[in-house]
């Protein structure tokens, strides 16, 4: 009997959050269409040229200051999301991030995509490093997916960029992407503690 309590409290935890923050970008602004608006950066701008953008108008780059490297990012918190911590700790979560990454003719700036899980208490995991891209007008996409760690309070999506060639650092990104994906094993969990609970209702009412 207890298992089976234990199954629904489960259950209800993961249905008490919104359905739609699932398996859709949580990111905000991410093709960079509304300028760098809901990101942090120490030199990151935006260009709209050369090469055109993967998506819309716009795109990040490193910076036209000189500097040598740069770093943008946003940060997502997943309890803001409505995903309620009992879920997070459950350790049925995965993360799928990315984007599409190019860079300048045939300069060889480059840039990464890096994820940091920020735990409850201060701590932090990561950041985990997607490899180094250095394309010549050609947007590559750059994806992995990785179990989001229990005590995870919330998600750092960073883009670092390197210069190597002339003045501005080339690292380029557009149409960056976050989703929160349940495992598998958390579906069949809530699609039990529902039957369950549908299977309770109808005793009661017979």
């Amino acid at each position: 009997m207890r298992s089976i309590i234990t199954v629904i409290a489960v259950a209800l935890s993961v249905s008490a959050a919104n359905a739609s923050i699932y398996e859709t970008n949580v990111l905000k602004n991410p093709g960079f269409e509304d300028g760098l608006n809901q990101w942090t950066t120490d030199h990151g701008t935006i260009r709209t040229g050369s090469p055109a953008p993967h998506g819309g108008g716009k795109y990040l780059m490193g910076s036209t200051d000189g500097s040598a490297t740069s770093y943008t990012y946003q940060t997502v918190d997943l309890i803001d999301l409505g995903i309620p911590v009992s879920v997070i700790d459950s350790g049925n979560l995965d993360v799928h991030f990315g984007g599409y990454q190019s860079g300048y003719s045939t300069q060889a700036d480059r840039g990464r995509i890096e994820l940091t899980f920020n735990l409850a208490g201060g701590s932090s995991a990561g950041p985990i490093l997607l490899d180094w891209v250095s394309t010549n007008d050609t947007w590559v996409l750059k994806e992995a997916a990785l179990d989001i760690p229990v005590s995870t309070r919330s998600v750092e999506f960073g883009f670092r960029s390197e210069r190597f060639d002339q003045n501005n650092n080339d690292g380029y990104l557009d149409d960056a992407f976050l989703e929160v994906i349940p495992e598998p094993g958390t579906l069949s969990l809530l699609a039990l503690g529902t039957a369950l609970l549908i299977r309770r209702r109808r005793r009661r009412e017979a």
